[in-house]
């Protein structure tokens, strides 16, 4: 426990590392073209008591994953951006239905418009959820596409600090027709609440990103090598220097797990 100055010096300490980091967004914002600057704003305006009220300080990463999607074949047409809409569509309904704790629009034109940036509302009239999105598109290249997802929801458990989740969807096409995603998941609790925190969540694989990678109509990949269950490779005796350019690749961005077994003396 906190002495009152020790606790008010505290508090003081957090506000100004607030105020620090939502000065240092305004700066970021104003870096960017012209033509975003005014959405930006009043994005930053409009979500200001949110922000305030679930800020990411002190945040806890629970999870995160980029890997590459690109159309199956007989697939060529598909809209892979609305798709994955669609599918963080479903896991927010999903979530509806197993724990109650999210309220979405379901008419799809509410989500064409989260395609092109947009923000979304529990329709309840909590204020547990909250979702916004950005849209960019390259003027010379329309296929040339940037977007982005923050999804902020509030876990309740009685007698114990709220918890806010946030889930960070990133989505840029790639010069060879594929796209390249990204997901962070983080979480912290409610500042200011006197009482227990809840359990340390177990560790798993978010639903929307074992969807995702289930899809048939997609082809999931990372530096091209598909995400596939992969056979163990047996490093024997003299093939070390095989282990170790895998191990040194620069090009590598999963992680390699090495089974060996105990010596026994």
């Amino acid at each position: 426990m906190y002495k009152n100055s020790e606790y008010l010096n505290e508090i003081d300490n957090r506000r100004k590392f607030v105020l620090r980091k939502y000065t240092r967004l305004i700066k970021q914002a104003a870096l960017v073209c012209i033509g975003g600057v005014s959405e930006i704003m009043n994005t930053l305006e409009k979500n200001s008591n949110e922000k305030q009220n679930t800020n990411d300080l002190y945040s806890k990463v629970f999870y995160k994953v980029s890997f590459s999607i690109s159309t199956a074949p007989g697939q060529s047409d598909l809209d892979m951006l609305w798709e994955l809409i669609m599918h963080i569509k479903r896991w927010l309904i999903g979530k509806e239905n197993k724990w109650g704790i999210v309220h979405i629009n379901k008419d799809n034109r509410c989500w064409t418009k989260f395609k092109f940036g947009n923000q979304l509302y529990d329709t309840n009239n909590s204020k547990t959820f909250y979702a916004e999105s950005l849209f960019r598109s390259n003027p010379e290249n329309e296929k040339d596409i940037s977007w982005a997802c923050k999804i902020r929801e509030c876990r309740l458990q009685k007698g114990y600090a709220p918890r806010w989740w946030t889930t960070e969807v990133g989505y840029q096409t790639m010069s060879n027709g594929a796209a390249r995603l990204s997901f962070v998941v983080s979480y912290k609790d409610a500042m200011g609440f006197m009482g227990l925190c809840q359990d340390t969540p177990e560790i798993n694989i978010p639903i929307i990103v074992k969807n995702i990678q289930n899809d048939d109509r997609f082809i999931c990949s990372v530096n091209d090598d598909p995400l596939q269950v992969i056979d163990p490779i047996s490093v024997r005796v003299g093939q070390g220097h095989l282990l170790k350019e895998l191990l040194y690749d620069k090009e590598r961005s999963i992680p390699i797990v090495l089974i060996m077994p105990k010596k026994i003396h």
